[in-house]
Protein backbone atom coordinates (compact mmCIF):
# COMPACT_ATOMS: atom_id res chain seq x y z
CA UNK A 1 0.00 0.00 0.00
CA UNK A 2 1.49 3.36 -1.05
CA UNK A 3 1.79 5.81 1.89
CA UNK A 4 -0.10 9.09 1.67
CA UNK A 5 2.70 11.67 1.77
CA UNK A 6 0.25 14.52 2.29
CA UNK A 7 -0.32 13.13 5.79
CA UNK A 8 3.31 13.72 6.75
CA UNK A 9 3.18 16.85 8.89
CA UNK A 10 6.26 18.34 10.54
CA UNK A 11 6.50 21.83 12.03
CA UNK A 12 9.87 22.86 10.60
CA UNK A 13 9.90 26.48 11.94
CA UNK A 14 9.15 25.31 15.48
CA UNK A 15 11.86 22.63 15.37
CA UNK A 16 14.33 25.11 13.84
CA UNK A 17 14.08 27.30 16.94
CA UNK A 18 15.21 24.40 19.11
CA UNK A 19 17.99 23.50 16.69
CA UNK A 20 19.18 27.11 16.80
CA UNK A 21 19.45 26.87 20.58
CA UNK A 22 21.29 23.55 20.39
CA UNK A 23 23.77 24.92 17.85
CA UNK A 24 24.36 27.97 20.05
CA UNK A 25 25.05 25.82 23.12
CA UNK A 26 27.46 23.61 21.16
CA UNK A 27 29.20 26.71 19.82
CA UNK A 28 29.75 27.77 23.44
CA UNK A 29 31.32 24.40 24.24
CA UNK A 30 33.57 24.73 21.19
CA UNK A 31 34.69 28.22 22.29
CA UNK A 32 35.57 26.97 25.77
CA UNK A 33 37.45 24.01 24.27
CA UNK A 34 39.62 26.37 22.23
CA UNK A 35 40.94 27.81 25.50
CA UNK A 36 41.98 24.45 27.01
CA UNK A 37 45.58 24.55 25.70
CA UNK A 38 46.11 27.93 27.39
CA UNK A 39 45.98 26.30 30.84
CA UNK A 40 47.51 22.92 29.97
CA UNK A 41 51.05 22.39 28.78
CA UNK A 42 51.20 19.62 26.22
CA UNK A 43 54.11 17.23 25.98
CA UNK A 44 56.64 18.08 23.28
CA UNK A 45 55.66 15.11 21.14
CA UNK A 46 51.98 16.03 21.42
CA UNK A 47 52.18 19.66 20.35
CA UNK A 48 51.00 18.88 16.81
CA UNK A 49 47.92 17.16 18.23
CA UNK A 50 47.16 20.25 20.32
CA UNK A 51 47.35 22.41 17.20
CA UNK A 52 44.97 20.06 15.38
CA UNK A 53 42.53 20.12 18.30
CA UNK A 54 42.50 23.93 18.44
CA UNK A 55 41.88 24.20 14.69
CA UNK A 56 39.10 21.60 14.87
CA UNK A 57 37.40 23.39 17.78
CA UNK A 58 37.81 26.80 16.09
CA UNK A 59 36.24 25.58 12.85
CA UNK A 60 33.46 23.90 14.83
CA UNK A 61 32.80 27.14 16.73
CA UNK A 62 32.38 29.24 13.59
CA UNK A 63 30.37 26.51 11.86
CA UNK A 64 27.98 26.12 14.79
CA UNK A 65 27.66 29.88 15.20
CA UNK A 66 26.65 30.19 11.54
CA UNK A 67 24.13 27.37 11.99
CA UNK A 68 22.63 29.04 15.07
CA UNK A 69 21.79 32.08 12.93
CA UNK A 70 20.72 29.92 9.96
CA UNK A 71 18.26 27.95 12.07
CA UNK A 72 16.98 31.20 13.60
CA UNK A 73 16.19 32.45 10.09
CA UNK A 74 14.57 29.11 9.26
CA UNK A 75 12.34 29.38 12.33
CA UNK A 76 10.76 32.45 10.77
CA UNK A 77 9.86 30.84 7.43
CA UNK A 78 6.13 30.45 7.99
CA UNK A 79 3.81 30.00 5.05
CA UNK A 80 2.74 27.68 2.25
CA UNK A 81 3.84 27.26 -1.33
CA UNK A 82 7.43 28.24 -2.18
CA UNK A 83 8.14 29.35 1.39
CA UNK A 84 7.38 25.84 2.61
CA UNK A 85 9.57 24.38 -0.12
CA UNK A 86 12.49 26.61 0.83
CA UNK A 87 12.07 25.59 4.48
CA UNK A 88 12.16 21.86 3.69
CA UNK A 89 15.37 22.19 1.71
CA UNK A 90 16.95 24.40 4.36
CA UNK A 91 16.15 21.77 6.97
CA UNK A 92 17.79 19.10 4.82
CA UNK A 93 21.00 21.06 4.25
CA UNK A 94 21.30 22.59 7.72
CA UNK A 95 20.82 19.16 9.26
CA UNK A 96 23.83 17.72 7.46
CA UNK A 97 25.99 20.73 8.39
CA UNK A 98 24.92 20.50 12.05
CA UNK A 99 25.73 16.79 12.16
CA UNK A 100 29.18 17.28 10.62
CA UNK A 101 29.94 20.19 12.96
CA UNK A 102 29.04 18.03 15.94
CA UNK A 103 31.38 15.30 14.67
CA UNK A 104 34.06 17.97 14.40
CA UNK A 105 33.79 18.56 18.14
CA UNK A 106 34.55 14.87 18.64
CA UNK A 107 37.57 15.16 16.35
CA UNK A 108 38.93 17.90 18.57
CA UNK A 109 38.15 15.98 21.75
CA UNK A 110 40.00 12.95 20.42
CA UNK A 111 43.10 15.06 19.76
CA UNK A 112 42.92 16.69 23.20
CA UNK A 113 42.79 13.30 24.93
CA UNK A 114 45.97 12.33 23.11
CA UNK A 115 47.82 15.45 24.17
CA UNK A 116 47.65 15.95 27.92
CA UNK A 117 48.28 14.18 31.18
CA UNK A 118 50.52 11.40 32.41
CA UNK A 119 47.41 9.25 32.87
CA UNK A 120 46.10 9.73 29.35
CA UNK A 121 46.34 5.97 28.78
CA UNK A 122 43.30 5.71 31.09
CA UNK A 123 41.27 7.44 28.36
CA UNK A 124 42.23 4.93 25.69
CA UNK A 125 38.78 3.21 25.75
CA UNK A 126 37.13 6.63 25.43
CA UNK A 127 39.34 7.45 22.46
CA UNK A 128 38.34 4.16 20.88
CA UNK A 129 34.66 5.02 21.33
CA UNK A 130 35.19 8.50 19.88
CA UNK A 131 36.95 6.99 16.87
CA UNK A 132 34.09 4.57 16.21
CA UNK A 133 31.55 7.39 16.51
CA UNK A 134 33.40 9.73 14.14
CA UNK A 135 34.08 7.15 11.45
CA UNK A 136 30.94 4.96 11.53
CA UNK A 137 28.18 5.43 14.11
CA UNK A 138 27.89 9.22 13.91
CA UNK A 139 27.86 9.37 10.10
CA UNK A 140 25.22 6.63 9.96
CA UNK A 141 22.99 8.60 12.34
CA UNK A 142 23.46 11.76 10.25
CA UNK A 143 22.53 9.88 7.08
CA UNK A 144 19.45 8.44 8.77
CA UNK A 145 18.29 11.91 9.77
CA UNK A 146 18.92 13.08 6.22
CA UNK A 147 16.56 10.45 4.87
CA UNK A 148 13.95 11.58 7.39
CA UNK A 149 14.36 15.17 6.19
CA UNK A 150 14.03 14.06 2.57
CA UNK A 151 10.59 12.68 3.41
CA UNK A 152 9.47 16.23 4.22
CA UNK A 153 10.72 17.34 0.81
CA UNK A 154 8.79 14.51 -0.84
CA UNK A 155 5.67 15.44 1.13
CA UNK A 156 6.00 19.06 -0.02
CA UNK A 157 6.36 17.94 -3.65
CA UNK A 158 3.35 15.63 -3.34
CA UNK A 159 1.14 18.39 -1.87
CA UNK A 160 2.27 20.93 -4.46
CA UNK A 161 2.07 18.75 -7.56
CA UNK A 162 -1.15 17.01 -6.56
CA UNK A 163 -2.30 14.79 -9.42
CA UNK A 164 0.91 15.55 -11.32
CA UNK A 165 3.04 13.95 -8.61
CA UNK A 166 4.60 10.74 -9.92
CA UNK A 167 2.43 7.93 -8.57
CA UNK A 168 4.72 5.13 -9.75
CA UNK A 169 5.78 2.94 -6.87
CA UNK A 170 7.78 -0.15 -6.04
CA UNK A 171 7.42 -2.22 -2.89
CA UNK A 172 4.63 0.13 -1.90
CA UNK A 173 6.87 3.22 -1.89
CA UNK A 174 6.94 6.14 -4.34
CA UNK A 175 9.93 6.19 -6.67
CA UNK A 176 11.18 9.45 -5.18
CA UNK A 177 11.42 7.97 -1.70
CA UNK A 178 13.07 4.83 -3.07
CA UNK A 179 15.76 6.86 -4.85
CA UNK A 180 16.60 8.73 -1.64
CA UNK A 181 16.58 5.45 0.26
CA UNK A 182 19.00 3.89 -2.23
CA UNK A 183 21.33 6.90 -1.93
CA UNK A 184 21.33 6.77 1.87
CA UNK A 185 21.65 2.98 2.11
CA UNK A 186 24.47 3.00 -0.44
CA UNK A 187 26.30 5.62 1.63
CA UNK A 188 25.80 3.56 4.80
CA UNK A 189 27.07 0.44 3.01
CA UNK A 190 30.18 2.32 1.87
CA UNK A 191 30.77 3.54 5.43
CA UNK A 192 30.52 0.03 6.86
CA UNK A 193 32.90 -1.42 4.25
CA UNK A 194 35.42 1.38 4.76
CA UNK A 195 35.15 0.97 8.52
CA UNK A 196 36.04 -2.72 8.22
CA UNK A 197 38.98 -1.87 5.96
CA UNK A 198 40.08 1.32 7.71
CA UNK A 199 43.50 -0.07 8.70
CA UNK A 200 44.43 -0.29 5.03
CA UNK A 201 43.88 3.45 4.58
CA UNK A 202 46.99 5.63 4.83
CA UNK A 203 47.50 7.66 7.98
CA UNK A 204 47.59 11.39 7.18
CA UNK A 205 49.27 13.93 9.51
CA UNK A 206 47.22 17.08 9.93
CA UNK A 207 43.97 15.45 8.85
CA UNK A 208 42.17 17.17 11.73
CA UNK A 209 42.99 20.57 10.24
CA UNK A 210 41.77 19.52 6.81
CA UNK A 211 38.51 18.12 8.19
CA UNK A 212 37.85 21.29 10.18
CA UNK A 213 38.37 23.52 7.18
CA UNK A 214 36.21 21.32 4.92
CA UNK A 215 33.32 21.24 7.40
CA UNK A 216 33.48 25.01 7.86
CA UNK A 217 33.57 25.49 4.08
CA UNK A 218 30.57 23.18 3.70
CA UNK A 219 28.61 25.11 6.34
CA UNK A 220 29.41 28.43 4.64
CA UNK A 221 28.31 26.95 1.31
CA UNK A 222 25.02 25.80 2.87
CA UNK A 223 24.41 29.20 4.48
CA UNK A 224 25.13 31.09 1.25
CA UNK A 225 23.06 28.70 -0.87
CA UNK A 226 20.08 28.86 1.51
CA UNK A 227 20.28 32.67 1.81
CA UNK A 228 21.07 33.83 -1.72
CA UNK A 229 19.96 31.11 -4.11
CA UNK A 230 17.30 28.88 -2.58
CA UNK A 231 14.73 31.63 -1.75
CA UNK A 232 14.93 32.93 -5.33
CA UNK A 233 14.19 29.61 -7.01
CA UNK A 234 10.72 29.42 -8.58
CA UNK A 235 8.33 26.79 -7.35
CA UNK A 236 8.67 24.78 -10.56
CA UNK A 237 12.35 24.27 -9.67
CA UNK A 238 11.70 23.51 -5.99
CA UNK A 239 9.40 20.63 -6.94
CA UNK A 240 11.90 19.08 -9.34
CA UNK A 241 12.98 15.59 -8.35
CA UNK A 242 16.50 16.24 -9.64
CA UNK A 243 17.08 19.06 -7.15
CA UNK A 244 15.95 16.92 -4.24
CA UNK A 245 17.98 13.83 -5.13
CA UNK A 246 21.01 15.91 -6.06
CA UNK A 247 21.09 17.64 -2.66
CA UNK A 248 20.57 14.34 -0.84
CA UNK A 249 23.53 12.90 -2.77
CA UNK A 250 25.70 15.95 -1.96
CA UNK A 251 24.98 15.67 1.77
CA UNK A 252 25.70 11.93 1.69
CA UNK A 253 29.02 12.55 -0.07
CA UNK A 254 29.99 15.16 2.54
CA UNK A 255 29.27 12.74 5.38
CA UNK A 256 31.33 9.98 3.74
CA UNK A 257 34.26 12.39 3.19
CA UNK A 258 34.36 13.36 6.87
CA UNK A 259 34.07 9.70 7.93
CA UNK A 260 37.03 8.75 5.70
CA UNK A 261 39.06 11.53 7.28
CA UNK A 262 38.25 10.05 10.69
CA UNK A 263 39.58 6.70 9.52
CA UNK A 264 42.80 8.33 8.33
CA UNK A 265 43.47 10.04 11.64
CA UNK A 266 47.04 9.06 12.48
CA UNK A 267 46.23 9.13 16.19
CA UNK A 268 43.71 6.28 16.11
CA UNK A 269 43.80 4.22 19.33
CA UNK A 270 44.70 1.06 17.43
CA UNK A 271 47.97 2.63 16.29
CA UNK A 272 49.07 3.92 19.71
CA UNK A 273 51.55 2.13 21.94
CA UNK A 274 50.20 0.26 24.92
CA UNK A 275 51.82 2.71 27.32
CA UNK A 276 52.20 6.45 27.29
Amino acid sequence: MTPNLSNLQYDIPAAAGWFSSIAGVLAGFALLSILIPLDHEAKKESESRSVEAVIAFTCAFFSLLILAFSYAVLSGRIGDGPVQGVATYEQLLNGSALGLSTLLLLFGLHAILLSYGSNRIVFRPARGLITRVTRTLGPIIILSFQFSSSLDVEAYRARTLGQNYASASWLGLPVGILINLVIILSAIFILIVLSLLHKSLPQRPGIQCLVGELVLFYTVFVAVFCSLILPLLPERVLVMAGLEHGLVAITAFAVIAVAIAGMMDRGSPEDLPATS
